[in-house]
């Protein structure tokens, strides 16, 4: 019943608001919205070839075509595709949990458990996560279970599973530290049994072979094109070991933003008394080592560890000393392995409430369940992505009527304002001519069909790098914050101004700024116009002319369209 309650109140939600809904942009409008409307404008799903985006960048540096969750995207508004997506997240982490759950709990365990573990599948598929990992963070536990089925049952369809898996998930942010733990595994159970389970070693083979398929453009880029990406040559990050430290317990007590648990509120304490309890009780046993032999403390063990290892990517003696030996690692951000620890504190959660459930408590672990439902709509998190929270927070806004435009951001109609860049393209009878933004992402124009030079992506071409740094190096001689940023991590090729930031706010807090580029390296690139959320004050000297200023009643932006005279 909470679940039917709660998907058909999200679902008339959506159908109420549709895309007046507010979307955090971070790492998501601002980023792979743009990117895959760029592979669908271009006509480039199954092609090859230069992308409308970062002046001409090849296909193979964008999502994949044989991804389940990239689908949506190509077939759908962008706005509906998260919808699709969030969905099916759902449905994969019910099954996924349940499957898991089933396959390792004794038949008593699961008949007793089995609505807690529909209900713990649900709980884990609505916690706040990037959108774009909506289907790999879903797919989490199945991956578990179908490696545990391997291990354990040893049979040939359980292998063909783990093949297909990686055609949902995502390789640099969970696959390869799934194939990792793999390994681990067969290390382990190997010295421990004195011989190799050849069934879980051709399973790690299947799925390292479907991440491999399923990311073939990546693949084929890297080894055969041998392109060199920004990953390459981004800065090393050189924390004190005192920052470290504070890092590694944010990560344990509040979880990563990209992946958010919540566990403080609820799981956290339910565990740290579980485990005084089990250590108390084992102490007057006198059998101290039961405690460390228990499910629980094992799993905050690995959790604890995962964010020792997140904790030691910002350690330069520590990763200067792993690149020397394993020159392969640089570029990999082993920091995010965290994003696996939503996945281990909600197996924490349900090992917790089947063991009240098998000691014939009835009501507790049903409130416990609907108490860490209600932390999720309602509660603060460390995330940018609680779009329920979120959400909920603006009808109450709007209910009281207190100002709340910055408070809870864009709607996805908004930040696209596609009517407006529509108008705009008309005015200027636009034909596929390059173009980049000032003072707005660049995604909205990608999103819009325009062809962009400037963007956001996180492991595009070394090369180009060097030349969009060209461009925007007059902006640095005084702009030290930005240059400091772009220079350490290049991921957004933007238009920077030390007076205006690019954040998704709906009022800048200026009208004018200067734009320092240099012009002749924007003419090299092909560009044509700059489309800006502020008046150009040196438009003059750069051979900008203002061809219009365009707004409307639905849009935030009032938008700025410069032409660049040849």
């Amino acid at each position: 019943m909470i679940v039917g309650v709660y998907l058909l109140t999200i679902t008339l939600y959506i159908i109420y608001r549709q895309e007046d809904i507010i979307i955090r942009v971070h790492d998501n409008l601002d980023a792979w919205q743009g990117q895959y409307a760029a592979i669908k404008n271009g006509h480039l799903i199954f092609g090859e070839g230069a992308m409308p985006f970062l002046h001409g960048m090849d296909r193979d540096y964008f999502p994949s075509e044989l991804k389940v969750y990239s689908w949506p995207y190509f077939l759908f508004d962008g706005f509906y595709a998260m919808v699709i997506n969030y969905y099916l997240r759902i449905i994969f982490s019910v099954v996924g949990i349940w499957w898991l759950l089933k396959n390792v709990l004794n038949q008593d365990d699961y008949i007793r458990s089995k609505h807690i573990i529909f209900l713990i599948g649900f709980l884990y598929g609505i916690i706040p996560v990037c959108p774009i990992w909506y289907v790999a963070v879903g797919i989490i536990p199945y991956t578990v279970a179908e490696i545990y089925r391997t291990y354990k049952y040893r049979k040939v369809c359980d292998i063909v599973i783990l093949f297909l898996i990686p055609y949902f998930s995502e390789l640099a942010h969970f696959g390869i530290f799934i194939c990792a733990g793999m390994l681990c595994i067969l290390l382990l159970s190997t010295i421990y049994n004195k011989k190799i389970n050849l069934h879980l070693l051709c399973g790690l083979v299947a799925h390292s072979i479907g991440y491999v398929v399923s990311e073939y453009r990546m693949f084929r880029l890297i080894f055969i094109k041998n392109a060199s990406t920004i990953r390459i040559s981004m800065g090393d990050y050189d924390q004190s070991l005192y920052t470290i430290a504070e890092g590694i317990k944010q990560e344990f007590l509040l979880s990563d933003y990209y992946v958010d648990a919540l566990q403080s509120y609820l799981i956290l304490p339910l565990t740290i008394a579980y485990i005084l309890y089990i250590i108390v009780t084992s102490i007057k046993k006198r059998r101290i080592v039961e405690a460390f032999r228990d499910q629980i403390s094992q799993l905050i063990l690995i959790i604890f560890l995962n964010c020792i290892i997140c904790g030691l990517y910002e350690y330069k003696p520590f990763t200067d000393i792993l690149y020397s030996l394993l020159p392969v690692f640089k570029g990999i951000d082993f920091s995010r392995i965290v994003r696996l620890n939503a996945f281990l504190w909600y197996m924490v959660f349900a090992v917790l409430l089947i063991k009240l459930r098998k000691n014939n408590h009835h009501i507790i672990p049903y409130t416990l369940i609907m108490m860490s439902a209600i932390t999720v709509l309602i509660m603060p998190s460390v995330s940018r992505y609680n779009f329920l929270r979120t959400n909920i927070l603006r009808e109450y806004y709007e209910m009281k009527g207190i100002p709340n435009e910055d408070a809870v951001g864009f709607s996805f109609e908004e930040f696209f304002s596609e009517a407006l860049f529509e108008e705009i393209k008309r005015d200027i009878d636009y034909h596929g001519e390059w173009v980049a933004a000032y003072g707005m992402h660049p995604s909205i124009l990608s999103y819009n069909n325009f062809a962009t030079i400037d963007g956001y992506h996180s492991w595009y071409s070394d090369e180009y790098r060097e030349k969009f740094r060209e461009l925007i190096a007059p902006d640095f001689e005084t702009d030290i914050a930005h240059k400091n940023y772009f220079d350490f991590w290049a991921g957004r090729a933007y238009l920077y101004s030390e007076v205006m930031g690019y954040a998704d706010v709906k009022d800048l807090g200026v009208s004018s700024a200067e734009l320092k580029i240099d012009k002749n390296v924007f003419k090299e690139l092909e560009g044509r116009y700059i489309l800006s959320r502020v008046i150009i004050t040196n438009a003059d000297a750069l051979d900008l002319i203002l061809r219009g200023i365009y707004s409307n009643d639905d849009s935030p932006y009032t938008i700025y369209t410069y032409e660049m005279i040849y």
